[in-house]
């Protein structure tokens, strides 16, 4: 599951959202904030609710193994936040 961070749903987006998706099984959960800069959060299913594992930041490289083996590039993240806020 990958969920896309909306400014105003901020609340529902991290408290919320996350507890349905682990009362769902959902194994792993991905989020994408813009606000304060462009980052993905991996979490993964453990004990019945979602740990974040892996924070992958704009402008680095980060290795992910799970659910598959790969990595985030270095600038694939960057400029989402003006793409996601009407720039670019």
């Amino acid at each position: 599951m990958v969920e896309l961070v909306s400014p105003g749903n901020e609340t529902m987006d991290h408290k919320f959202k996350p507890l349905l998706y682990a009362e769902a099984a959902i194994p792993h959960f991905w989020r994408l904030e813009f606000e304060p800069a462009p980052r993905l959060i991996i979490s993964e299913l453990n004990g019945g609710r979602h740990t974040e594992t892996i924070t992958a930041l704009a402008g680095t490289t980060t290795q992910i193994h799970a659910p598959f083996p790969g990595c985030v590039a270095d600038r694939s993240l960057e400029g989402l936040g003006a793409r996601h806020h009407g720039g670019l």
